[in-house]
C-alpha cells in the first residue's frame, strides 16, 4: 500500500467511517418520514449556489454535523427527548471509589428502588497467568537452529505459532520473538518479557478474560506434543511450569454472597458496578452503593451538558472565514442564542465566558430545572437544523432564487451533503 493510500484511508476513517451507534440514532418509519418531509421543506425555497468544495470545506461540514449529532445525542442521554424530561437523569454514587465505582444506566423498562446497598468485595476476578521459568538473558539459547512451533488451545480451537531460532540466539531474544507472536495473533492473550534479578528474563502470558472458565480448567492451554515442526521450546522455556489459574470475583450484597467472572456486572439492569480492590479487612466498613440525590444528580448532568457544550463551540475555533467556512455566522447564532437564556440559567451555576464557552460551579440546592430545559430544547432545535444541512455555514455563491410563486421539491439539493446524512445512521 503507497503512503499516498494510507493517507487517503487514515482521513476517510477519522471523517467518514461509521460512528459507533446510540439507542438515538434507531428511527421508526413515522420518524424517518418526517425528515425527509422536513428535507423537502428546506429545498421548496432553496436557492441553487455553487461551492467551492476545498479539503477544509469538506472537513468542516463533516465535522460540523458529527459534533452536532454527538451534542444533541449528549443532551438527550440525560433524561430524553422530551421536553419535561430533560436534565432528569438519575446518578449514581458510591462512598469508596477506590474499591468499586458505579454507572446508572436504567433502561426505560426498568425499575429501579430508590434503596441504597452495603457492598463488600472479597475477592477480584483475575485471569490465567502462565510464567516461564527464568533463564540467564543473555546466555544463547540451549536448543539447536531449527523451525519450531508450539499450539496455544482457546476455547476448544487450536492455534499454532512457528518461529525459527537462529545460531547464538540468546534467551531474552528468544523470549521477546515468542512475546511478539503471541501479541500480533491478538487471540484473547497479552505476553510480555520481564527481567529477574540481574541477569534473569522470563515471559509472563496472561488472558485477557477473567473469572473460572465454563465447564473448562483453563482460558488457555501450551503445548507441543503435535505440532508441525519441532518440538521442546514449551520444556525448555517452562511456559506450563508455573500457572496461576483465573478465579471468579466474590462479593457481599446486603450480606449475600454472589461471584462474577468480571470485576464489572449489572445490579437490578441498572447499576453497572466496577470492583477496584477488596475490602482489606473484615471488619472495614461496607461501601455504600445507590442513587445520588436529587441535586447531586442534576449537578452531574449540567456538568456533562457544559462539556458538551463548550466540545460544540470548540470546533469553530479550528477554521477562520478565509478557509471559505463561515464560522463567523455560526458563533454569532450560538452567542445570540445563549443571551437569550444567560440570565435564567445564571440560577443554576452556569456562566457565560468571553469566548461564548461555559463554566459551572456546583449547587448545594437547585430549582425545578425548568429554565434548564429550555435552553436545551433549544439547543436540540438547532443541532438538528445543522445535522440536517451542515452546508448552510459554508460560503457558497447563489446563481439563481427559486421563482416564489412555483416553487418545486427537490430533495437532492439542500446540501451536496445531503446524500451522507442518514446512509449511515438510518
Amino acid at each position: 500500500m503507497s503512503f499516498a493510500s494510507v493517507q487517503i484511508y487514515d482521513n476517510y476513517l477519522s471523517l467518514y467511517a461509521p460512528k459507533k451507534s446510540t439507542r438515538f440514532d434507531k428511527h421508526d418509519k413515522d420518524e424517518l418520514t418526517d425528515i425527509y418531509g422536513r428535507i423537502l421543506q428546506l429545498n421548496r425555497k432553496s436557492p441553487f449556489y455553487m461551492l467551492d468544495p476545498t479539503t477544509d470545506t469538506k472537513r468542516f461540514a463533516v465535522q460540523l454535523k458529527e459534533s452536532a449529532r454527538d451534542f444533541s445525542h449528549s443532551i438527550a442521554s440525560l433524561g430524553g427527548m422530551d421536553t419535561d424530561s430533560l436534565f432528569s437523569r438519575k446518578s449514581a454514587y458510591s462512598n469508596n471509589e477506590s474499591i468499586a465505582t458505579i454507572e446508572y444506566n436504567r433502561s426505560e423498562h426498568t425499575q429501579v428502588s430508590d434503596s441504597l446497598y452495603e457492598l463488600r468485595v472479597k475477592e477480584l476476578a483475575s485471569p490465567q497467568k502462565n510464567t516461564s521459568a527464568p533463564l540467564p538473558a543473555n546466555e544463547p539459547v540451549g536448543l539447536e537452529s531449527d523451525s519450531y512451533s508450539f499450539d496455544i488451545d482457546i476455547n476448544h480451537v487450536q492455534y499454532e505459532l512457528q518461529f525459527h531460532i537462529k545460531d547464538k540466539e540468546t534467551n531474552e531474544q528468544l523470549q521477546t520473538k515468542i512475546a511478539k507472536l503471541i501479541n500480533r495473533s491478538e487471540f484473547g492473550l497479552d505476553a510480555t518479557v520481564k527481567t529477574f534479578g540481574q541477569d534473569m528474563s522470563y515471559l509472563e502470558i496472561t488472558s485477557h478474560a477473567t473469572g473460572l472458565p465454563p465447564q473448562r480448567d483453563y482460558h488457555f492451554k501450551i503445548s507441543d506434543h503435535h505440532t508441525s515442526y519441532r518440538q521442546g521450546v514449551v520444556n525448555y522455556l517452562g511456559l506450563n511450569k508455573n500457572i496461576s489459574p483465573a478465579t471468579n470475583a466474590t462479593y457481599e450484597i446486603n450480606g449475600e454472597e454472589h461471584t462474577s467472572y468480571s470485576n464489572t456486572f449489572t445490579l437490578e439492569e441498572a447499576y453497572e458496578i466496577t470492583l477496584h480492590q477488596t475490602n482489606h479487612a473484615p471488619d472495614d466498613k461496607p461501601v455504600i452503593i445507590g442513587l445520588a440525590p436529587d441535586s447531586e444528580s442534576i449537578n452531574h448532568n449540567i456538568q456533562e451538558f457544559v462539556n458538551s457544550y463548550n466540545d460544540f463551540i470548540s470546533i469553530t475555533s479550528d477554521y477562520d472565514d478565509s478557509q471559505n467556512i463561515a464560522t463567523a455566522r455560526l458563533r454569532r447564532e450560538m452567542h445570540y442564542m445563549l443571551l437569550q437564556h444567560q440570565g435564567r440559567i445564571a440560577q443554576y451555576g452556569i456562566t457565560a465566558n468571553e469566548d461564548d464557552t461555559l463554566s459551572f460551579t456546583p449547587q448545594h440546592t437547585i430549582a425545578e430545572p425548568d429554565a434548564l430545559r429550555k435552553f436545551g430544547n433549544h439547543i436540540l432545535e438547532k443541532m438538528e437544523a445543522i445535522t440536517l444541512d451542515p452546508m448552510e455555514y459554508v460560503n457558497k455563491k447563489i446563481c439563481a432564487y427559486k421563482n416564489p410563486g412555483n416553487t418545486f421539491i427537490d430533495p437532492y439539493t439542500t446540501s451536496a451533503y445531503s446524500g451522507m446524512l442518514f446512509n449511515v445512521y438510518c
